[in-house]
């Protein structure tokens, strides 16, 4: 890895991203301040368990000064806060932006698909992310899983649709009756869940 200008900047493997367009020129468009070269790109470069910042301004990447992460796939920005798909201890983390301090949030680190309190709740590899309002939908890839969890104050993980660690395969249907197999992707389009399975 290595940080610097647009052409000296290395990364890793590199997977998942999240846009944070909130420089806006003066008309307050975000859309038009990206445009310009303003706004950030958070990287979860996997490879070097770290999360990286493309400065579109200043053409320029650094690295977030946070101790040093674990196989992070995904990211998803929620006002201040940067959430992490931890792919390797089988957590959702989150980074506080402006202390520069990263913790787990939710999974007790055992790998297997247990809903429940984000404290008691457990994953296994999350691999995707996706935001909608108050919840963080997560394509759990090993329990072939997409989960949602609320967020505070509820604090409460569930699973949507799939099946689990040894239960996959590809059927159609509501919740448990259907059967995922190795989720990575997840996005928010027109208030639905779109996987990439």
């Amino acid at each position: 890895d290595a940080d610097g200008i647009f052409s000296q900047a290395r990364f890793y493997r590199p997977q998942g991203l999240a846009l944070d367009p909130s420089t806006p020129l003066p008309d307050g468009s975000p859309a038009t301040s990206l445009r310009a070269g303003a706004g950030l790109l958070y990287v979860a470069d996997t490879e070097n368990h770290q999360v990286r910042v493309i400065d579109f301004q200043a053409r320029a990447v650094h690295t977030l000064d946070i101790a040093r992460l674990n196989s992070p796939w995904d990211l998803a920005l929620k006002t201040g806060i940067l959430i992490v798909a931890m792919a390797g201890p089988h957590q959702i983390w989150v980074i506080d932006l402006l202390h520069d301090q990263a913790y787990p949030y939710a999974g007790t680190g055992e790998e297997e698909r247990r809903d429940g309190a984000v404290g008691e709740a457990a994953f296994a590899q999350p691999s995707g992310l996706a935001i909608d309002r108050d919840t963080l939908f997560v394509a759990d890839a090993e329990s072939n899983t997409i989960r949602s969890v609320a967020l505070p104050p509820s604090n409460l993980v569930t699973t949507v649709a799939g099946g689990n660690l040894f239960d996959f395969g590809d059927r159609d249907g509501a919740g448990d009756y259907a059967r995922l197999q190795h989720p990575l992707g997840i996005a928010m389009y027109d208030g639905r869940v779109v996987i990439a399975d």
